[in-house]
C-alpha cells in the first residue's frame, strides 16, 4: 500500500520503545544484549495481510508463474477494473512479474461475470454457479496438466473482486495448484463498516486517534482512502457510513454531497456501497427558519413526505441517474427532535436502514421473505413460519411466530433466515422464546405485570391491583406484592410480581378435578430469589434449589386437585432466605 505522511509511523513507534527497553538497567544482561534481542522487523503493520512477498518455494513459484503467464478479463465496470489490478499487483509480488494481457482462449487465467465470460459459462458447471447466489464466486482449475487454466467467475463484478482476493490468500499460503478450486457465498448479503466521524475531524467514542476521513481536502482523493477501500474490499466489506450516527444536517447539503462524489465512485470502484447518516428529524432541522416550518419528523406525514420527494432534498444524493449514497437514518431518542409518540417511535434506537432516497423503505428488503424454523422441545410439532416484507412496509418488520398450542409450557429457540426469492440473504441468528399453554386451553391463566405493561393475548392480569373481593373470588388476601416492567424482553417476561420479607397470599380458581399449575418465574434484568409456593403450610413446589441468574427464567409445577365441585385455593407465595425476594412473571392452571 502507499503510505501518507504519519508525523509518527508505528514502526518508529516500537523502534523507540525498543530503544528505550534496552536503555534500562537489567540484571539479566547487558542493555546492547537486550536491545538485540528486542529487534523490531521492517514492517509497521500499514499493509495488513495484503503483503505480496516473494513465493519461497521454489517449485511453487515456478508453478504460479505458469498459471498466472497470461490474464484474460472478462467483463467491464470499475470494479472489473480493481479486480484485475490486484491481481496483477500480487502476480508481480508473489512471482516476480505481473501477467500478460493476452485473448481468452490463449490466457493462462480468465477473470470474469457469467453474462460476459463465455470461458466462465463453458469451464464452470452451471451446478457450481447456482451455489454461489448473487456475491458468491467460483475458483477453477481446468484442464489436463500442461494445458491448466485458472478461471475466477461469479454472477457480478463485486464476487469476481471476491474470488480475486481469496485466490491471492491461497497464493499467500503456497497452495499447490490442484488445491486452488472452491466456492464460497457469503452468509450476510450486507457486510457495513460504520464509522462515527464528525466533521470537526473528531471521532464520537473515537480512542485510536484521528479519522481516517479528511473533509476539508475532499474532493481530492489521498492515497490512503485508496488503501482504506482496498483493504475493506479483501475482506469482504461491501458498504461504508462515513459519518456519525448523531448527524448534523451538514452531511446532506448539496455542496457537502458534491465533494463527497469521488469518494464514493472510488468506494464503488472497490464494491463498497457509500451510505450516510442523516438525523430522523432532518426535515425540521432544515426548515426550522421558514415561514411554515416543519414541526414532525413522522414519515407517515404528508409534508415530510413532499418534503423528502423534492428533488433538492430527498434526491439530491443521486448524481448522473445512480445514487451516490444511501443512507442510514438515526432514529432519535425521546429527548430528541424528531421523537414521534405512538406506533413510530423507535424501539430499538439507531439502525433504521432507509433506501437512496427513499424515506421510510428499507434497502434491500423489498419482497424479502422472512422464514423463522424453531428449534422445539421434544414433542413439539414442527412449524415453518413464512412472512412476506414487502417494499412499503416500512424499514422494519415486526413478526410475531405463532406455534401450535403446546400443553406444557418451556422454552424453545427461533431460527432466523431471511430469504430474497431462491436466494438465502441471512442465517445464524436465533432469539429465545418461551413458550406456554394456549389461553383457551388452560382453566386459567395469568401474565404478571403493572396494569400498564403489555398483556399477553388472552390471558388475565396478574398485578397487584387485582385484590380478591366476594364478587371476584380471587386475588391477593391481605398484603399486596410490588411489580416491575423491565420493559426488556417479549409479553411475558418482561414484567413481574415481586416481594420481598413477607409472605404474599394469592387465592386462585381451582375447577372440579386435577389440575396442573405451572409458575413462570425469573427476572430479565437482575438475578432472580427461590420462588417458593405453598398451601395450608403444606410446600407445593418451588423454583429449584439455586437462584436463578439475571435474565435466566425457569418453569416450575405442581398438582391441585380442584374435588368434584371445584374449589379455591390460598398459594403462599415466599421468597428464599438468601435475600427473600421471589419473582413471578406468569401463573397457568391447566
Amino acid at each position: 500500500m502507499a503510505r501518507s505522511e504519519y508525523e509518527f509511523s508505528r514502526r518508529r513507534v516500537l523502534q523507540a520503545s525498543a530503544l528505550a527497553l534496552a536503555a534500562v538497567p537489567s540484571p539479566w544482561g547487558t542493555a546492547a544484549g537486550f536491545a538485540e534481542s528486542a529487534g523490531v522487523p521492517d514492517e509497521d503493520g500499514y499493509d495488513l495481510w495484503l503483503r505480496y512477498r516473494p513465493t519461497t518455494d521454489v517449485r511453487r513459484l515456478a508453478e504460479y508463474r505458469e498459471a498466472l503467464a497470461g490474464l484474460a478479463r472478462q467483463g467491464e465496470g470499475p470494479v472489473m477494473d480493481s479486480a484485475e489490478l490486484e491481481l496483477r499487483r500480487a502476480a508481480r509480488g508473489l512471482t516476480g512479474g505481473a501477467p500478460v494481457r493476452v485473448p481468452a482462449d490463449r490466457a493462462s487465467g480468465v477473470i470474469g461475470t457469467v453474462d460476459e465470460s463465455p470461458v466462465v459459462r463453458s469451464q464452470v458447471s452451471p451446478d457450481r454457479l447456482a451455489r454461489i447466489g448473487a456475491q458468491g464466486f467460483v475458483i477453477e482449475m481446468t484442464g489436463p496438466p500442461g494445458r491448466r487454466r485458472l478461471v475466477i467467475g461469479a454472477r457480478g463484478a463485486r464476487g469476481v473482486l471476491a474470488g480475486v482476493f481469496r485466490l491471492i490468500r491461497l497464493l499467500q499460503l503456497e497452495r499447490p495448484p490442484h488445491k486452488l478450486s472452491g466456492l464460497e457465498k457469503p452468509r450476510t448479503a450486507l457486510r457495513m463498516m460504520s464509522h462515527w466521524d464528525n466533521f470537526d475531524r473528531s471521532i464520537e467514542r473515537g480512542y485510536a486517534g484521528t479519522p481516517l476521513f479528511e473533509w476539508d481536502k475532499l474532493p481530492d482523493i489521498s492515497d490512503r482512502l485508496v488503501d482504506y477501500a482496498r483493504s475493506m474490499a479483501s475482506i469482504g466489506i461491501n458498504a461504508s457510513v462515513l459519518n456519525n450516527v448523531n448527524p448534523g444536517a451538514d452531511f446532506i447539503t448539496g455542496e457537502t454531497l458534491t465533494r463527497l462524489r469521488p469518494l464514493a465512485a472510488l468506494l464503488q470502484s472497490w464494491g463498497i456501497s457509500t451510505w450516510l447518516a442523516v438525523n430522523y428529524a432532518i426535515p425540521m432541522l432544515l426548515t426550522a427558519r421558514d415561514a411554515d416550518p416543519i414541526t414532525t419528523a413522522d414519515p407517515a406525514d404528508r409534508r415530510v413526505q413532499q418534503w423528502c420527494h423534492r428533488p433538492h432534498h430527498g434526491h439530491h444524493v443521486h448524481g448522473g441517474g445512480r445514487p451516490l449514497a444511501a443512507v442510514r437514518v438515526r432514529r432519535p431518542g425521546p429527548r430528541r427532535p424528531g421523537a414521534v409518540p405512538g406506533r413510530h417511535e423507535g424501539r430499538g434506537g439507531s439502525g433504521v436502514v432507509d433506501g437512496p432516497g427513499q424515506p421510510g423503505h428499507g434497502a434491500g428488503a423489498q419482497h424479502r421473505h422472512q422464514g423463522p424454523r424453531c428449534n422445539r422441545p421434544p414433542g413439539h410439532p414442527r412449524r415453518l413460519v413464512r412472512h412476506r416484507a414487502d417494499r412499503d412496509a416500512g424499514a422494519e418488520q415486526e413478526l410475531t411466530v405463532t406455534a401450535p398450542p403446546v400443553s406444557t409450557p418451556g422454552f424453545a429457540t427461533a431460527e432466523i433466515r431471511l430469504t430474497s426469492g431462491d436466494e438465502e440473504i441471512e442465517r445464524g441468528r436465533s432469539v429465545s422464546v418461551v413458550t406456554t399453554t394456549h389461553p383457551g386451553h388452560a382453566a386459567t391463566a395469568f401474565d404478571a405485570g403493572p396494569p400498564s405493561s403489555p398483556l399477553l393475548t388472552g390471558y388475565a392480569r396478574l398485578s397487584p391491583e387485582d385484590v380478591c373481593t366476594d364478587d371476584r373470588g380471587f386475588g391477593w388476601v391481605g398484603d399486596r406484592p410490588d411489580t416491575r416492567d423491565r420493559g426488556n424482553a417479549d409479553d411475558l417476561r418482561r414484567d413481574i410480581v415481586t416481594q420481598r420479607g413477607k409472605p404474599i397470599v394469592r387465592r386462585v380458581p381451582v375447577p372440579a378435578g386435577k389440575h396442573t399449575v405451572w409458575v413462570l418465574t425469573g427476572d430479565s434484568l437482575t438475578d432472580s430469589g427461590i420462588t417458593t409456593i405453598s398451601e395450608d403450610g403444606t410446600l407445593l413446589g418451588r423454583s429449584g434449589d439455586d437462584s436463578p441468574p439475571s435474565r435466566a427464567f425457569v418453569w416450575f409445577s405442581f398438582d391441585l386437585d380442584g374435588g368434584a365441585g371445584g374449589r379455591t385455593a390460598d398459594l403462599e407465595i415466599t421468597g428464599s432466605k438468601l435475600n427473600g425476594l421471589w419473582r413471578i412473571a406468569a401463573l397457568v392452571v391447566v
